[in-house]
Parts: structure tokens; C-alpha cells; sequence
């Protein structure tokens, strides 16, 4: 900004000169307007992530039951998208009903598998100690895929009703861009990386599943 600034005040001391045209001067003065704007909103942005930090940490500073503190929260609505998420892939009967809710090549529903591997990789250890910018990357990442499960399920219902569930969400002011929205024209690699994540959940369920059977077998 400081150079717009700087480049002004020469084109108006040329124009006053004699030597500057008043286009030139009136390009500068735009030029600095616009420099004004991008630090106005650089500023904001920085503003924005310091106060989510703060919102994170005060978060983290709670001193309520542990079941209510904010990282088991987030990791409890997790594990309830996964298993609202496997109802349908362990049962065939709702995987023909509602087919899409388990392909990965449809559109909204790789952008739900997408957002469920991010849970998964920003997911924290809650035995250790986190750093305020972890959780709050963690808290992100579990409400895109609360939205993006529910964008999924819900085209998944339209389809098999024989609704169109694009018209739809244009008909629908929702307040945030659709997350199915940022992957219609995904590459063919985003598209393995969302079979891949899908099948690592499906896994990771399976283990858990079998664990529990056996703690309870051994009880």
C-alpha cells in the first residue's frame, strides 16, 4: 500500500507539473483504492483467525465433565456420521433403496467421503495434550462432514424418490455454498482418493466392531 501511495503522490506532483496525464493519475489513485481494499480484508481474515483461536481455546479451557468438553464432542459427532453413514453400508436392503449414498463416483457423495478422510487424518489422540489450532482444524473438518453427510443422504433420497436433488439446492437458500457443488468437475485422482477414504472407513468401522465383540466376549 505504501508503494500506491508513494506512486500517487508522484503522478499528482507530475500532473501539477505539467508532466503527468490526468490518467495516469487517476489510475494511481484506483490502484490505491485497491491496495486499501486488499489490506482491509487481509486484516479482516487475520481478525477472523485469531478470534476462532480464541474460540478454541476458550473451548478447550472448560472445566465441565469430560463427556461434555469440547474435543469428545467433536469426536462424538464424528462417530455418529460414520454410523449414520454405515446404517447404509451394512444393509443391503438400503444400499438398493438409496444406491448413491454408496458411490463414490457420485457427486455429493465423494464429497462426503472427501470430508470424512479429513476428520480422519485432523483427528486428534484425546489421551494427549492439543495445541488450540488442532482442535479447532478437527471441530472444521466434523462440521463439513456433518454438512456433507447430510447433502449426501439427503440427494440420495431425492434420486431414489425421482427428484432431482440439484434443482433443489437451487431452489433452496441455504446460507453456504453446497459442498457436493465444490466437486462436480473432480479429477479422476480426487475421485480414487474418495473410494480410498471410503474404504479405510469401512475397515477402520470393521476392526472397531470386531474389538468390542471380543472385550464383551471377554467380559
Amino acid at each position: 500500500m505504501r508503494v500506491a501511495r508513494a506512486e500517487l503522490a508522484g503522478r499528482v506532483a507530475g500532473r501539477a507539473a505539467g508532466s503527468a496525464h490526468p490518467v495516469e493519475v487517476s489510475d494511481a489513485r484506483r490502484a490505491l483504492r485497491d491496495a486499501e481494499a486488499g489490506a482491509k480484508a487481509a486484516s479482516a481474515s487475520v481478525r477472523a483467525r485469531r478470534a476462532q483461536l480464541e474460540a478454541a481455546r476458550a473451548d478447550l479451557a472448560l472445566n465441565a465433565d469430560p463427556h461434555r468438553r469440547p474435543l469428545p464432542r467433536a469426536i462424538a459427532a464424528h462417530d455418529a456420521v460414520v454410523t449414520r453413514w454405515m446404517a447404509y453400508e451394512t444393509d443391503p436392503a438400503k444400499l438398493i433403496a438409496y444406491p448413491t449414498i454408496g458411490d463414490a463416483g457420485d457427486p455429493s457423495t465423494a464429497a462426503f467421503l472427501l470430508a470424512l478422510d479429513e476428520a480422519r487424518q485432523t483427528r486428534p489422540d484425546p489421551a494427549r495434550r492439543i495445541a488450540p489450532a488442532e482442535f479447532g482444524a478437527y471441530r472444521d473438518a466434523v462440521t463439513r462432514l456433518e454438512r456433507a453427510f447430510d447433502t449426501a443422504e439427503r440427494d440420495a433420497h431425492a434420486r431414489a424418490e425421482g427428484r432431482d436433488p440439484e434443482r433443489e439446492r437451487t431452489s433452496r437458500a441455504t446460507g453456504w455454498q453446497d459442498t457436493a457443488q465444490q466437486v462436480i468437475a473432480m479429477s479422476a485422482d480426487a475421485l480414487d482418493r474418495a473410494a480410498d477414504a471410503a474404504a479405510s472407513a469401512i475397515a477402520a468401522w470393521n476392526a472397531r466392531e470386531r474389538g468390542q465383540k471380543q472385550r464383551k466376549e471377554r467380559d
